[in-house]
C-alpha cells in the first residue's frame, strides 16, 4: 500500500585505469661520432617498438630540424647535402594513439673540402667493341663515403650481372649475345646506403672473322692488308684503336695494329691492355707501323714499358731517318719470314721514316736492320725449339704501302704473307690445287650462250693458299655472268680474275663463267690456276674445247590443225629475233608479229572459206 516504503538494492564493482605505454626508440645508424665530408650524406635507421599501441611512424631530427619520416619497418631514411658543422641527430617514435619517444642523441661531424661522394666506372670503357663471346671487364673509382664498402654491384640494364666484395673491387662477366650493352655500378656500404654510377654503353659484335685489324686511321696500308689476308684465306674484322676496349681482341686468331704511319698515332691504355690479354691468351700479334714506339709517348713509364715489352723493341732516342736501305741476312730457304710460301724477301730502300729502335729482353730475333737499326724483329726466334703454346709476334717498322721500285714492293709483298703464315701457323710442305673444267653444251651457235664450269680442289698435305685464277676471254667470248662459291671475282679486258684465297683441303669450290659465242670456230679455253706454292709462270693450265657453229637459217613450216586452224612453225638460233609478216601477192608484205629465237608455234586461226590466199614468210631481224 502506499504506506510501504520502495525497495532498493545496492551495486559495487571497481575499475582499474592503467597508464599508457610509450613506444621506444634507438637510433642504430649513424654511430655516434660518424664523420662525412661536405656535402655530407648519413644514412638514418632506428628501431622502434610499441608499447600499448603499435608504431605509426619515426621522424628524424638534427637538432630538432625535422629530416623526414619513416612510415613502416625498417625505419630508415638517407639524409644528404648536409653543410659543414656538427649536428644532433634524433629519432621519434609516435604510436597510433599519438604518443611519442625520442631517442638519445647521436653526434656526427661534417668537414669541409675534398670532391663529392660519389662511385665511377672506369672500366669497361664508353663507346668501345668487343665480339661474343666477349669477356667485359669491371672496375671502379669509389671517392669520400662516409661508410665502408660492403660490395660492389655491376650492372647490365638494371639486372646485377657481377659483383665483388674485396677491393679494388675488379671482376668479369661474359657477354654471350650481340648488340649494345648499358653498364652501371652501384656501391653497397656497410651503413645500408647505395650509390649508383654513370652508364657507359658499348657495342658487342656477334659474328668473328679470323684476324681483327686495328686501324689508327684507314688508307692505302689498311686496304693492302685485308687484301693480303683475303688471298691467304683469312676474313677480317675492321677496329678503330680508338674503340679498343681491354677485351675487344679476344679469341681471334690473329691481331694487327697498323699506325698508317699517321703523326697523331696514340696508343693508350685499353690498347695495351687489350693486347696484353690477346697474347696471354696465345693470339699471335703482328705491330705494322713507321710510329711504334713514338704512340706510346704520351703514357706513363709503366705502360710504356708493357708496350714496348709487346713490341719486344725500346726507343735508342735518336730521331727518325728516312732513305735507308733495309738489309735481311742470308738465310736459309726455310725461315719462316724472310724465305717461305710467299716468296723471298730481298734488300729494298724505304723511302719513309724509320724509328731507332733496339731489341728488347727475352727470346727475340732481328730479322732486318737499316744501318744496324732493328727493322724486323720476331719471336720466339727461328733458333728456339718449336712449342705448342708459343706465342709468336712479329714487329715491323715500315709499310707496304710507302712508294718504292718493284723490288721493294715484291719484298714487302713476299714478307706480309710469309709473316702472316708463321703468325697464325698454318704451315705445311706440301700444297696441290687440281681443277676440272666442263663446257655446256660442248657446241652452240653464233649468239647462244655456253657455260663454262671449273671445278678447283686442294690436295696434299693441307690446303692451299693464296689461289688464284685467270680465264682468258677469246675475242669470240663475251662474258655474261661470273661468279664463285667463295672469294672475289674482277674482270679486265680480255680475261676474269678469281681471287679464291685458301682452299680447305678436298672440299671443291666452284667457278662458273655464262659466255655468249659471237663468232664461229673451234676455241681451246686456257685458265691459268696458280697459288703461293707455285709462281704464276709455271701455274696450272686448265684446258676445255668450245665449237661455234655459224648463224642457223629461219625455218618456217605451215600446218592444218584441229577444227580448221592453220599452224605456223618457225625455228631458228635461240638468240635469234625474227619478224612474221604476211602477203596476198607475194610483193608486199605486211608485218604481223615479231619472234623470239628457238622453236615456236603460232595458231593463225581458221581462214574464211572463200577467202584469197595469204602467204607467211619469217624474217631474220640484224
Amino acid at each position: 500500500d502506499s504506506g510501504t516504503p520502495p525497495q532498493q538494492a545496492t551495486l559495487r564493482f571497481t575499475l582499474t585505469v592503467l597508464p599508457h605505454v610509450a613506444p621506444t626508440v634507438q637510433l642504430t645508424a649513424p654511430s655516434d661520432g660518424a664523420t662525412a665530408v661536405a656535402p655530407g650524406s648519413f644514412h638514418l635507421a632506428a628501431a622502434a617498438a610499441g608499447g600499448t599501441d603499435a608504431i605509426q611512424r619515426v621522424d628524424f631530427y638534427h637538432d630538432e630540424v625535422k629530416i623526414g619520416t619513416a612510415s613502416a619497418a625498417p625505419y630508415q631514411l638517407d639524409w644528404s647535402g648536409a653543410g659543414v658543422g656538427t649536428y644532433s641527430l634524433t629519432a621519434r617514435a609516435f604510436d597510433l594513439a599519438g604518443v611519442s619517444t625520442t631517442s638519445s642523441q647521436v653526434r656526427v661531424t661534417v668537414s669541409p673540402g675534398g670532391p663529392p661522394a660519389g662511385v665511377l666506372l672506369t672500366q669497361p670503357i664508353a663507346g668501345s667493341i668487343a665480339f661474343s663471346p666477349a669477356p667485359i671487364s669491371f672496375a671502379v673509382t669509389v671517392t669520400n663515403l662516409n661508410a665502408a664498402v660492403s660490395r660492389i654491384e655491376y650492372l647490365s640494364g638494371g639486372t646485377v650481372v657481377a659483383s665483388s666484395e674485396t677491393a679494388p673491387y675488379t671482376t668479369e662477366w661474359i657477354a654471350t649475345d650481340s648488340g649494345n650493352y648499358t653498364f652501371s655500378a652501384r656501391a653497397v656500404l656497410s651503413s645500408g646506403a647505395t650509390l649508383v654510377s654513370p652508364s657507359v654503353t658499348i657495342a658487342v659484335g656477334g659474328r668473328r672473322s679470323s684476324v681483327v685489324l686495328v686501324n689508327v686511321s684507314e688508307g692505302p696500308e689498311s686496304a693492302f692488308i685485308q687484301d693480303a689476308l683475303t688471298k691467304l684465306g683469312h676474313s677480317v674484322d675492321l677496329l678503330s684503336a680508338s674503340k679498343v676496349g681491354p677485351s675487344s681482341l679476344f679469341g681471334y686468331r690473329l691481331a694487327i695494329w697498323n699506325d698508317a704511319g699517321d703523326s697523331n698515332a696514340v696508343v693508350s691504355d685499353a690498347v695495351v691492355t687489350s693486347f696484353e690479354r690477346a697474347i696471354s691468351a696465345g693470339t699471335p700479334l703482328y705491330f705494322v707501323g713507321e710510329r711504334l714506339l713514338a704512340a706510346a709517348a704520351g703514357l706513363d713509364s709503366g705502360l710504356q714499358t708493357r708496350w714496348y715489352a709487346l713490341l719486344h723493341a725500346v726507343p735508342t732516342g735518336i730521331a727518325p731517318a728516312s732513305g735507308l736501305p733495309i738489309t735481311f741476312e742470308p738465310v736459309a730457304t726455310d725461315h719462316p719470314l724472310l724465305h717461305a710460301r710467299s716468296g723471298l724477301v730481298e734488300d729494298f730502300t724505304y723511302s719513309g721514316p724509320l724509328e731507332s729502335a733496339e731489341a728488347g729482353d727475352g727470346d727475340v730475333e732481328v730479322a732486318g736492320t737499316a744501318r744496324g737499326r732493328p727493322v724486323l724483329l720476331m719471336s720466339p726466334s727461328t733458333e728456339s725449339p718449336y712449342e705448342l703454346t708459343q706465342r709468336n709476334t712479329v714487329t715491323q717498322f715500315f709499310l707496304r704501302t710507302r712508294s718504292g721500285d718493284a723490288t721493294a714492293a715484291s719484298a714487302r709483298d713476299a714478307l706480309y704473307g710469309n709473316a702472316i703464315e708463321w703468325l697464325i701457323g698454318n704451315l705445311c710442305f706440301s700444297q696441290v690445287v687440281r681443277v676440272e673444267t666442263t663446257v655446256s653444251p660442248e657446241t652452240v651457235n653464233v649468239g647462244d650462250e655456253f657455260t663454262l664450269t671449273l671445278l678447283v680442289s686442294a690436295h696434299g698435305e693441307c690446303g692451299a693458299t693464296g689461289v688464284e685464277i685467270i680465264q682468258a676471254l677469246p675475242a669470240a667470248w663475251t662474258v655474261v655472268a661470273a661468279d664463285a662459291t667463295r672469294g672475289t671475282v674482277s674482270e679486265s679486258p680480255g680475261a676474269v680474275g678469281y681471287s679464291l684465297g685458301r682452299l680447305p683441303l678436298l672440299i671443291p669450290e666452284t667457278v662458273t663463267l655464262r659466255i655468249r659465242a659471237t663468232t664461229p670456230g673451234t676455241v681451246t679455253n686456257l685458265a691459268q690456276i696458280h697459288w703461293n706454292e707455285e709462281p704464276v709462270d709455271s701455274a696450272q693450265v686448265a684446258e676445255s674445247v668450245i665449237t661455234v657453229v655459224g648463224i642457223l637459217a629461219p625455218g618456217l613450216d605451215l600446218q592444218r590443225g584441229s577444227l580448221g586452224h592453220l599452224i605456223l612453225h618457225s625455228s631458228a638460233a635461240p638468240s635469234a629475233t625474227l619478224e612474221l609478216e604476211s602477203s596476198a601477192d607475194l610483193r608486199q608484205w605486211i608485218p604481223l608479229q615479231t619472234l623470239g629465237g628457238g622453236d615456236r608455234t603460232i595458231d593463225l586461226g581458221a581462214p574464211t572459206a572463200g577467202s584469197a590466199p595469204v602467204f607467211y614468210r619469217i624474217r631474220l631481224l640484224p
